[in-house]
């Protein structure tokens, strides 16, 4: 295995092992400043409240309470591809972190990582959250207990299940051009369905 794809490996594994405790756990200190438009279950749009987003390169914390699109902004010459953001948001999720590993030679061909919360209400988070990460070449994967193809809107993908005990992760993923995505959730405590990970990655842009 090539130092990248060995380097992308160990990357995968580290965001699937630390999701939940840095996309959920870590904002429940976040504070709540203004609204985003989220939609219900009909797709009808629907005020709900935002986070700052708090950003980090390479593990680093470089900027707090931005917008998501200031959050981007932040980073974006940092990897050879365009960060997106989903139109469709499930009900009371939020946008809380933006991780993005640089470009480097021989290490990284650049990778984010787009974390959402689940709002509970009275300024505080649930522990259901789902994450979006994009990198500059296919995401590598493991192969998982359930491997089922997917579509996403004109491309094939693949969704890949990882349960144990309390716990159902689901990783949807697809490749656009040389570029990688995933969309990663715990079933088990979001209760969001592969439907609605393949509708979240259909509207990414």
């Amino acid at each position: 295995m090539s130092k990248v794809l060995r380097a992308a490996a160990n990357i995968r594994a580290r965001r699937i092992a630390a999701m939940f405790a840095t996309a959920s756990l870590a904002v429940l200190s976040l504070s709540v400043t203004g609204h985003v438009q989220a939609a219900d279950a009909s797709g009808r749009r629907r005020a709900a409240p935002s986070s700052p987003v708090r950003v980090y390169v390479g593990g680093q914390q470089i900027a707090s309470g931005q917008s998501l699109s200031g959050a981007i902004s932040a980073v974006r010459s940092r990897v050879p591809f365009t960060i997106g953001s989903p139109g469709y948001v499930p009900a009371r999720y939020v946008a809380v972190s933006l991780f993005v590993t640089p470009q480097q030679r021989d290490v990284s061909k650049g990778f984010s990582t787009l974390s959402y919360a689940f709002f509970a209400g009275k300024n505080s988070y649930g522990p259901a959250a789902f994450a979006i990460d994009q990198g500059a070449s296919p995401l590598a994967f493991v192969a998982g207990s359930g491997v089922v193809s997917a579509t996403i809107g004109a491309y094939g993908g693949t969704l890949r299940e990882f349960r144990t005990p309390g716990h159902d992760l689901l990783i949807l993923s697809w490749t656009e051009g040389t570029n990688g995505y995933d969309i990663t959730t715990d079933a088990a405590i979001s209760h969001l369905s592969a439907p609605t990970l393949t509708r979240i990655a259909t509207s990414l842009r």
